[in-house]
């Protein structure tokens, strides 16, 4: 699936250290949640339910688009912030690092 090129909403700012936050707790709930014997199935809804979880409600950030900033190494100091636009389903985060694009799969987090 292809994001939108034109179109973006900008919606707002969220702190860099918020999302480090929201990354690093997204990471040990799946740790703590998930059994070492767990089979696939079980382990996707955990990470399904945990990445799914909005960051903040405005403006509206899956989890998951936290978990993709941090690991990609595009957040910055703790007082660094980043943007936030949507358009539908989809989020995409702007940071001083990259490009986050995320999409909801159920229903509109905005």
């Amino acid at each position: 699936m292809t994001p939108p090129r034109s179109g973006w909403e900008p919606r707002g700012t969220v702190t860099d250290a918020l999302l480090r936050e929201t990354a690093e707790r997204g990471i040990t709930q799946i740790a703590d949640a998930v059994p070492s014997s767990a089979g696939a199935a079980a382990v996707e809804q955990v990470r399904e339910r945990v990445w799914g979880e909005p960051v903040t409600q405005t403006p509206p950030i899956p989890a998951g688009a936290a978990f993709g900033a941090l690991s990609l190494g595009f957040l910055g100091s703790d007082d660094a912030v980043t943007s936030v636009h949507t358009l539908g389903r989809w989020t995409r985060l702007t940071s001083k690092g990259g490009y986050i694009l995320a999409r909801s799969s159920g229903t509109q987090l905005n």
